[in-house]
């Protein structure tokens, strides 16, 4: 009984491993995405002066490929 225990606690470990790698692929992702907005949005509004709404706009404009695909 016990192997089959410890096979078990395996089969887990590496199946949990191999999800949270996923999730950290996107984190990533996100995280790269959500700073170039930031850093988009301030550079319009430093170089002119427009009001937040167009410079997000703008800003998602020039980010849209590092946009990680949504999961339904």
């Amino acid at each position: 009984m016990k192997p089959a225990k410890v096979a078990l606690a395996l089969s887990a470990l590496f199946f949990l491993s191999g999800c949270s790698s996923d999730g950290n692929k996107d984190s990533a992702k996100l995280a790269e995405y959500n700073d170039c907005l930031q850093t988009e949005t301030d550079k319009l509004l430093d170089e002119t002066g427009s009001n937040l709404d167009y410079a997000r706009g703008e800003a998602l404009k020039v980010c849209e490929p590092l946009k990680p695909a949504t999961t339904p």
